[in-house]
């Protein structure tokens, strides 16, 4: 094994990325579909591509009409330990070059505003938003983690877009359109679940949502409850095997949300391990960023928790269509009426200006805070531009 170690410049701003990546021997054909999308011939070219960001990549793959290879979790190849070398071999390859991309995200994360001129941050997006379509052609784990944090990276742009007046709200709207947001992520979701854990007998899910209900939260909520109550009806009766299992191995009784950790998981069977996740570290669990790439959460990822602040910018972009404008000046009177008929007093001119300019459309739509605090992060310098971790 020939063992590559490189050290990328990205973008040409001076972030450097040092990835380690193990690859086949020369002229080893590992002769699997991991090898068919990845030839070996390809493997140090795609790694140099991430020289130039997202775009980079992206340009790569099309150019030579490469497939992404299936990234698995770390906990599924640690299972293939003592099969197939050639299977093993081309999945670990393909988790080090998903590492390798999960550091390039991060890093342009924390620099694209500097990068990018105003005029190509429509195209930015675009790229951020085909790299993700095109990572998740396979649904792997590391697929999964890569399509939500391209999504996440993508969505923090689009506030600055939707902040700048110049950018038609047409442009904008037409990029949230490709978002995948809850509940329909799980079901993105759900497709990782059954190809790390087929035997589970995760459930298909089926639902044809209409646009009438986009901003019903009543209709949402059945749709949300439709989508993830079988899948986690799915976990949880495996979660029950685990007590049983406990029970008649003489094991003291544990409730099942104790069940997490990596030296709990591998007190289990193999094929009870998948329902245990690794521990929340205090940071918090980041989807798709470089300090998690190893741990296990296929739960809090793939059942909901991996796009949560896709509402707010939605309101935001329903803020510019309706009211027209990002407003600036408050009104003279800061005490804006309530649909109660109460009136609020306002400390800060931002939010009463926002509230005056959503007050038309409060009834119908609901509130428009989360705009709001969108807008005030962003003047304030305070807002999430590497997505929010």
């Amino acid at each position: 094994m020939d063992k590559v170690t490189k050290s990328l410049k990205l973008l040409g701003v001076g972030v450097v990325l040092f990835v380690s990546i193990v690859l086949p021997s020369a002229g080893r054909n590992v002769g699997n579909a991991y090898d068919t999308c990845f030839p070996a011939s390809m493997r140090e070219g795609i790694l140099e591509s991430l020289w130039e960001g997202p775009h980079g990549l992206l340009s790569f793959s099309q150019d030579n009409g490469l497939e992404p290879p299936m990234i698995h979790s770390k906990w599924y190849v640690d299972g293939l330990c003592g099969g197939d070398d050639g299977r093993l071999e081309a999945e670990l390859w393909a988790r080090e070059f998903g590492r390798a991309v999960a550091q390039m995200l991060d890093e342009y994360g924390r620099s694209w505003k500097t990068i990018l001129r105003q005029e190509e941050r429509v195209g930015a997006v675009e790229d951020l938003l085909d790299l993700a379509d095109w990572f998740f052609q396979k649904p792997g784990y590391g697929n999964g983690l890569l399509f939500f944090r391209l999504q996440d990276l993508a969505l923090a742009q689009i506030c600055h877009l939707l902040c700048d007046m110049s950018i038609p709200v047409g442009t904008v709207a037409a990029l949230m359109d490709r978002m995948v947001g809850y509940p329909d992520s799980v079901e993105l979701g759900a497709k990782v679940l059954r190809e790390e854990c087929p035997e589970a007998g995760f459930p298909l899910i089926d639902w044809q949502e209409e646009e009438s209900i986009r901003w019903n939260p009543v209709e949402r909520g059945c749709r949300a409850d439709v989508t993830v109550a079988p899948l986690e009806t799915c976990w949880n009766k495996h979660r029950e095997v685990i007590c049983r299992w406990r029970e008649n191995h003489g094991l003291p009784h544990m409730a099942t949300y104790q069940f997490a950790g990596e030296s709990f998981r591998q007190s289990l069977p193999r094929k009870l391990q998948f329902f245990v996740d690794d521990e929340h570290p205090a940071h918090g669990a980041n989807v798709g960023t470089l300090v998690d790439w190893d741990r296990k959460f296929h739960r809090t990822f793939m059942l909901g928790a991996n796009t949560p602040h896709l509402p707010a910018v939605q309101y935001l972009l329903l803020f510019r269509e309706k009211a027209g404008k990002i407003p600036d000046s408050p009104p003279v009177d800061w005490d804006i009426p309530l649909p109660s008929g109460v009136c609020r007093s306002y400390d800060d001119p931002l939010e009463a200006a926002f509230d005056a300019a959503w007050a038309p459309f409060r009834i119908r739509f609901g509130n428009a805070q989360a705009s709001y605090w969108i807008i005030r992060q962003i003047r304030e310098g305070t807002f999430p531009d590497g997505g929010w971790l």
